[in-house]
């Protein structure tokens, strides 16, 4: 009896093992098999781009191969990652972790970004170091912490020789043929495609057939704190349809930066970085450059009263100078304090939660062709 008991759960025990590691299996190998597309493809073209020339080399079956490639571990130098590993739906294409785990375990530098509204961006990284983003798709894939890939002929034939990626280049380009320069403006088509504009903030104010959006009192406490230029003045960086700047900024973050950002090139903008989109924030987290702050509440908290004297401060952030952002050589006057209630916090990080487009989060466009 204790035998044939010994046996059962041996048995169960191997089981529950094979049947694991068959789904791990399966987790690993998943990407492998040809992605679900539509018989025709999506729209890809964003809403409010017909005024942006930026977009002349743009089709929707470009933004299509360019979805496929993004979720494709084959772009990666050890096939276990893709440019959605960092950069996922579901946080507004940003990362959950102040550092993301990129190749063979390493950490990135910096925190992942998220990405939308990239048709109207002119730099791109947290440094601004690269203008396209046919560079930007380019240095991510071959960063060496990121997902460290070589382009070679050892990639293109492996493209090539999936049952899929043929007809998807010739569909985008014209001809089967696969290199990287397509890689790059087929993953800069897709990038470009996100737009998200579905938020509260966006619907607040419009009539909809059976009911009007309109903010609760402490959002619109909020708004108008974020809109007022003179005491608060959010605005003046984030402003325009993605709600960020073209322009980097120092906002004291602290005295000594251990990444001087923008510095490392001009010193005179040491401890500035790009200003990012605001939109989805509330999914984005953790914050800045470095993921410090965990929580809106921590971000809101440092420009209330703790903002650092830093050499490079930007003007914008002088005590009772209201300026655009850029450097500012010494310090002529102390940090700007808000001095906002608690009450006041809370409603302009109520705001910034309105800026959530849910539907954009789970866009079918947007999502892992592979699953």
């Amino acid at each position: 009896m204790i035998y044939n008991r010994l046996v059962l759960i041996l048995t169960c025990i191997i089981f529950t093992f094979l049947v694991g590691c068959e789904k791990v299996e399966d987790s690993l190998n998943y990407k492998y098999d040809a992605p679900s597309l539509p018989e025709l493809p999506f729209r890809y073209r964003p809403n409010i781009s017909a005024n942006y020339p930026t977009l002349e080399d743009f089709s929707d079956e470009g933004a299509t191969l360019g979805r496929v490639l993004f979720y494709d571990v084959r772009l990666s130098a050890n096939n276990k990652m893709s440019c959605s590993s960092c950069h996922k739906q579901a946080h507004g294409f940003g990362d959950n972790v102040s550092k993301s785990v990129g190749l063979e375990g390493k950490l990135t530098r910096r925190n992942t970004p998220s990405l939308d509204y990239l048709f109207l961006a002119q730099a791109f990284f947290w440094d601004s170091r690269e203008d396209t983003l046919e560079a930007l798709v380019t240095k991510n894939n071959t960063h060496n912490r990121a997902m460290g890939l070589v382009y070679s002929d050892h990639l293109m034939g492996e493209l090539s020789q999936a049952s899929f990626y043929p007809a998807l280049f010739e569909d985008a380009f014209g001809t089967e043929e696969i290199t990287q320069e397509r890689i790059g403006r087929a993953l800069a088509m897709f990038l470009r495609s996100l737009e998200t504009y579905r938020s509260k903030a966006d619907q607040a104010g419009q009539v909809f057939p059976d009911t009007r959006i309109v903010f609760t009192p402490q959002e619109e406490r909020g708004f108008q704190l974020f809109v007022d230029n003179v005491n608060v003045g959010c605005v003046g960086c984030h402003g325009g349809s993605a709600i960020r700047s073209t322009v980097g900024a120092n906002i004291g973050l602290e005295m000594e930066y251990a990444d001087p950002g923008m510095g490392r090139i001009d010193r005179e903008k040491e401890g500035h970085f790009r200003i990012p989109s605001l939109r989805n924030i509330a999914v984005t987290a953790p914050y800045m450059h470095d993921g410090r702050f965990q929580t809106l509440e921590e971000v809101i908290a440092h420009y209330n009263n703790g903002i650092q004297p830093h050499h490079a401060l930007s003007i914008k952030f002088h005590n009772g100078i209201i300026l655009p952002p850029g450097p500012r050589p010494g310090i002529e006057s102390e940090p700007k304090r808000l001095n906002l209630s608690e009450q006041d916090q809370a409603a302009i990080v109520a705001y910034l939660r309105t800026l959530t487009d849910e539907r954009f989060l789970a866009d079918i466009r947007y999502s892992d062709p592979f699953r």
